[in-house]
């Protein structure tokens, strides 16, 4: 079941890709008020700099879910920052081809249709620590994690169907 969907999310990033579209990525922050602004404006211009990203607020294939707590260090009154992050996969209607309406009721394939579009699959996690002043290199840490776990399996993935399409075209 894994490897027929990720199979289908390969594809998917593959037609994607072909007609020259961005990775549609959501940003998710569970942080206080104080670095809620901060933390999304380093976040968001350092996911802008991928050239293959559009962020958005609906219907993404991925989402960077952050989230952030100050601390005060043992030994001094220093602020700190800590920051746990996590990459998801999104199926959204990825699934739903698996599941033949034809063979269940109307009700249950409608159901299914709607819990398939809630499911995620992790793609990876960290903790990130900077002090208040280094949000910056922190939140590039953590962009540069997801665009190497994440994006850069899906666009190696693309690649090597590409290629693989271009020598059975032959």
């Amino acid at each position: 079941m894994l490897f027929r969907s990720s199979g289908v999310l390969l594809l998917c990033s593959v037609a994607l890709m072909a007609q020259g579209l961005k990775y549609r990525v959501s940003l998710r922050l569970t942080v206080s008020r104080e670095l809620e602004d901060v933390l999304h404006s380093a976040l968001e211009h350092k996911l802008r700099g991928l050239n293959d990203v559009a962020l958005v607020a609906k219907d993404p294939q991925f989402i960077l879910r952050v989230v952030g707590t100050q601390t005060r260090a043992r030994r001094g009154s220093k602020l700190r920052l800590v920051l746990a992050y996590s990459f998801t996969t999104v199926y959204e209607d990825d699934l739903a081809p698996l599941f033949d309406p034809k063979k269940l009721p109307p009700e249950a394939a409608r159901s299914v249709a709607e819990l398939v579009k809630t499911l995620e699959q992790h793609q990876g996690s960290g903790v990130v620590t900077a002090s208040l002043n280094d949000i910056e290199p922190a939140c590039a840490d953590i962009v540069a994690a997801f665009d190497s776990t994440v994006l850069d399996y899906n666009r190696n993935s693309v690649r090597d169907v590409s290629r693989t399409n271009r020598v059975v075209g032959k």
